[in-house]
């Protein structure tokens, strides 16, 4: 649940959680914040699979990009689009598939999604 627009400082939708603890080339974008938890630094979340311009122009600063959204049909056509908007500027950007027995990262052991994220940014 989202802070409601007359609370918010900065409208969530205007950032990307956990931006500030991705420094390297490579970021792992995922849908929510408990995906997030669960990968920690070089992953953010979009706050669901609606993003907006804004969103998407924060991670031009990334050179390879990696989209990890939940395992639903929805979740999927949105990581296209996401990867579609990314690629025609340029960017290495990779569609990631989560294991099917997943819905999402946040259902991982802690020691699987570090294996899992450690594979994704090894290439």
């Amino acid at each position: 649940i989202s802070c409601p627009k007359d609370q918010e400082i900065i409208h969530h939708k205007h950032i990307l959680f956990n931006i500030d603890n991705c420094r390297n080339e490579s970021v792992i974008v995922v849908e929510g914040i408990f995906d997030c938890f669960r990968f920690g630094n070089d992953c953010c979340a979009t706050f669901g699979i609606n993003y907006t311009k804004r969103q998407l122009n924060l991670l031009t600063k990334y050179k390879n990009i990696y989209i990890l959204f939940d395992n639903d049909i929805n979740a999927k056509k949105q990581a296209e689009k996401l990867a579609n908007e990314l690629s025609i500027i340029g960017k290495n950007v990779y569609i990631i598939d989560l294991p099917e027995k997943y819905k999402d990262i946040a259902e991982m052991q802690q020691d699987e999604a570090n294996e899992f994220k450690k594979q994704i940014l090894n290439n």
